[in-house]
C-alpha cells in the first residue's frame, strides 16, 4: 500500500465518522397531519349529483399558521363567509365545497378543526345561576354526540326533495330546501311591499318557494290556492321543517362554574368568536 493510499484511507475514515446533520431541528413534521371527520348526515341528505352524496367522513388537514390569517378576519358580520373560506382551505378533497355542506356537517368539521388547531378546551363566559354571576366555563370539544331528528319524512336524492305528511290536512307535501336565491327573493319582496305600504305575508311567500307538489299535484295555480287555505299548524310545520330535520352534532356536557364550582349541563355556544384562542 502506498503512502498516498494510506492518506486517502484516513480521509475516508474521517468522512464516515462525521455525524449526520439534522435538516429539521424543530421536531415537527413538514407534512401537515390530516384526519377523517365523521359527519352527522352520513351523506344521506345530498342529491346524487353532489360530491357529498353517500360520504360518511370528510378528510381535513390540521390548522397551521397559514390558517391563522383567515381566522383573524372573523367578525360577527363576516363569520359565516370566513368559516366557509377556512373549511375550503382545510378540506382535502377539492371537489367538496364548504358552501355545499349542510349546516350540521359544517359544524362537525369546524369543531374538529378548532380542537386540532387550538386544543380541545373551549373557554366561554356564561351566566351561573347558582352564584348569580357571569364566569368562565370550560368545554371539552371532543365530548360530542350525534342527535338524530325525530321528524318523519322521506328524502329523494334524485330530486333533492323531502316529502312530509301534514297532520291537520292529511296532505302529503313534497318540499325543497330554500336556496339563498329564494331567501333573497323573499327579502326583496318584503322590502318592496313595505316600501309601498302593501301587506306582506312572509309565511305564504315562503311556502310558495318551497312546496314542489301536494298530493302529487304540482300545478302552480292550485298550489297557490292551497296556500290561502292551508291550516296554520301545517304551514308552521313546513316553515320550521328545515331547522332540525337532519341529524346534528351536540356538545352538551357537564361543565363547572370557575367561581363557585357548581356543575351545569350546557351545550357549548358556537358563535362567530368560536375560533378565538383562549390564552
Amino acid at each position: 500500500m502506498t503512502r498516498n493510499s494510506r492518506k486517502f484511507q484516513k480521509k475516508d475514515s474521517k468522512i464516515q465518522q462525521k455525524p449526520e446533520q439534522n435538516d429539521n431541528p424543530f421536531g415537527l413534521s413538514f407534512v401537515v397531519s390530516t384526519e377523517f371527520v365523521s359527519i352527522p348526515t352520513k351523506g344521506k341528505f345530498y342529491p346524487k349529483t353532489s360530491s357529498l352524496h353517500g360520504v360518511e367522513q370528510v378528510e381535513i388537514k390540521h390548522m397551521t399558521a397559514k390558517e391563522e390569517d383567515i381566522i383573524s378576519s372573523i367578525t360577527a358580520e363576516t363569520g359565516e363567509r370566513v368559516f366557509e373560506k377556512l373549511l375550503d382551505n382545510l378540506i382535502i378533497d377539492k371537489n367538496i365545497k364548504a358552501a355545499d355542506l349542510c349546516e350540521e356537517d359544517k359544524t362537525a368539521l369546524l369543531l374538529s378543526a378548532r380542537a386540532t388547531g387550538y386544543g380541545s378546551d373551549y373557554i366561554v363566559n356564561d351566566y351561573c345561576d347558582k352564584c348569580n354571576s357571569t364566569t368562565k366555563f370550560t368545554y371539552d370539544l371532543t365530548k360530542t354526540q350525534i342527535i338524530e331528528s325525530d321528524k318523519k319524512f322521506d328524502y329523494d336524492s334524485e330530486l333533492d326533495t323531502y316529502t312530509v305528511l301534514l297532520p291537520i290536512s292529511n296532505i302529503s307535501a313534497m318540499i325543497k330546501q330554500p336556496s339563498d336565491e329564494d331567501l333573497d327573493s323573499i327579502n326583496r319582496e318584503r322590502t318592496q311591499k313595505e316600501k309601498h305600504g302593501i301587506q306582506f305575508n312572509e309565511t305564504v311567500t315562503f311556502l310558495k318557494k318551497v312546496i314542489v307538489s301536494a298530493n302529487n299535484v304540482s300545478d302552480p295555480k292550485l298550489i297557490n290556492d292551497l296556500m290561502e287555505v292551508l291550516p296554520a299548524a301545517d304551514a308552521k310545520i313546513i316553515k320550521t321543517f328545515f331547522a332540525n330535520c337532519k341529524p346534528r352534532i351536540s356538545t352538551i356536557q357537564d361543565v363547572f362554574c370557575s367561581n363557585c364550582g357548581s356543575p351545569s349541563r350546557k351545550e357549548a355556544p358556537l358563535s362567530w368568536a368560536f375560533f378565538w384562542y383562549n390564552t
